[in-house]
């Protein structure tokens, strides 16, 4: 009978190794999730946007002297990454209802594509101005970056 009872305690004894394994394994792989980027509200990026669009139009405005429009396509909105314990799991701050993920940076906005449309003369040299002025402001490629002249209305 004693023989019987030590079988029962090995077999406990594998079986929650077993599922102490099974539980290691979810948790590495459905863990916390830290340092992820994650987005914030899309209204963040629609300002964020607005104000660029509005420095690209004061720019280019005083650059030409004449009215400028400009639309500016954003690829995402603000990213953060969160600091990790030791665990690999998102620190928080605060406590209770207050607590939240310790943010250790913060991406912003990237922009994909500019749109100029400028009401003065027309002419090549006019729109190769703007778009060095517009491809080194934003730090992007002159081929994210569309001009083009109007007449006046």
């Amino acid at each position: 009978m004693a023989e019987k009872g030590k079988k029962d305690i090995g077999k406990t004894r594998v079986a929650i190794v077993g599922v102490g394994f099974v539980l290691g394994v979810l948790l590495l792989v459905f863990g916390a999730g830290g340092g992820e980027k994650t987005q914030v509200k899309a209204d963040d990026a629609a300002e964020y946007r607005s104000v660029v669009e509005k420095e690209l139009v004061s720019l280019c405005e005083n650059m030409l002297g004449e009215k400028v429009d400009v639309f500016v396509s954003l690829e995402s909105g603000y990213g953060y990454s969160y600091a990790l314990d030791s665990r690999g799991g998102v620190m928080t701050v605060g406590s209770g209802s207050s607590e939240s993920a310790l943010v250790e940076r913060v991406d912003m906005p990237r922009v994909s594509g500019v749109g100029v449309v400028y009401f003065g003369e027309t002419n090549l040299e006019t729109e190769k101005k703007l778009l060095g002025l517009i491809s080194s402001s934003l730090g992007i490629g002159t081929n994210k970056i569309f001009i083009i002249g109007a007449k006046k209305a």
